[in-house]
């Protein structure tokens, strides 16, 4: 089981593989408000991408609270999902840095009742000015609004009181791109959806998307491939109706 995790770590899409080691970092999150059979795929499809990506690949894990989680390219893709699961689900958080609003910064693993720990990962991310080429969200999508009714809240919790008025996710995303990146890609990946989505794909950088295999990878790289600002850089993206041939799941 271990070796053959590893070897499909080995022949994961490298999205990097133009970028200078160091130059480029990925974040991905992963809700820890999911069910266990959710939360296990979005954490071992986390754990590939790390081993895959190593130092280039930067890994939190969100429900009440967000944390960072710390591993080694070293370990096993099984040893660092177990990583991930313990960080997520069974650690104290206040040792962990948790990042979150004062009533949850102490707790055992993230915390389950919102996902408002998102919130502070990308402020956190913004405030450290911590540049990065993509970010992905594994999400069930649970509890989100998008300020549609004036406000911003998510399971019920208003971040405005924290991050200013109408503070929706994509609100965070686009303080990101303004401070520190503006050319970030990110994907929001629906695992199991609730019919709501942390983000607005208003522009070629920012997606939704669906699933947990290793084409999400293929993917990604074949929608950014479309998007460059040097034209003799660009390529040919294919039509949607190709695209859904190519990953459909058998």
């Amino acid at each position: 089981m271990v070796e053959h995790l590893n070897t499909l770590c080995d022949d994961f899409s490298d999205l990097f593989r133009h970028t200078p080691e160091g130059a480029g970092k990925g974040y991905f999150w992963i809700s820890g408000f999911e069910s266990q059979h959710t939360s296990d795929c979005g954490n071992m499809l986390s754990a590939v991408l790390a081993k895959r990506l190593g130092r280039r690949a930067v890994v939190g894990v969100f429900g009440d609270s967000s944390m960072w989680v710390s591993f080694s390219q070293a370990d096993s893709c099984l040893a660092i999902k177990n990583k991930i699961d313990s960080v997520a689900q069974r650690e104290e958080r206040s040792k962990n840095g948790a990042l979150a609003i004062p009533q949850y910064k102490k707790g055992v693993g993230v915390g389950g009742g919102t996902e408002t720990g998102l919130w502070f990962s990308i402020d956190d991310l913004t405030k450290r000015k911590v540049h990065v080429d993509r970010i992905i969200f594994l999400s069930d999508l649970c509890c989100y609004t998008q300020g549609d009714n004036g406000t911003a809240q998510n399971c019920g919790v208003d971040l405005e009181k924290y991050f200013g008025k109408k503070a929706t996710m994509q609100s965070m995303v686009d303080r990101y791109r303004q401070a520190v990146n503006k050319d970030c890609f990110v994907y929001s990946v629906n695992l199991s959806g609730h019919g709501q989505s942390q983000l607005r794909p208003n522009d070629d950088r920012t997606h939704l998307l669906s699933g947990w295999s290793e084409k999400l990878l293929d993917m990604i790289r074949d929608i950014e491939a479309g998007v460059s600002d040097e034209p003799e850089k660009q390529v040919e993206v294919p039509a949607i109706e190709v695209l859904r041939v190519r990953y459909q799941q058998p």
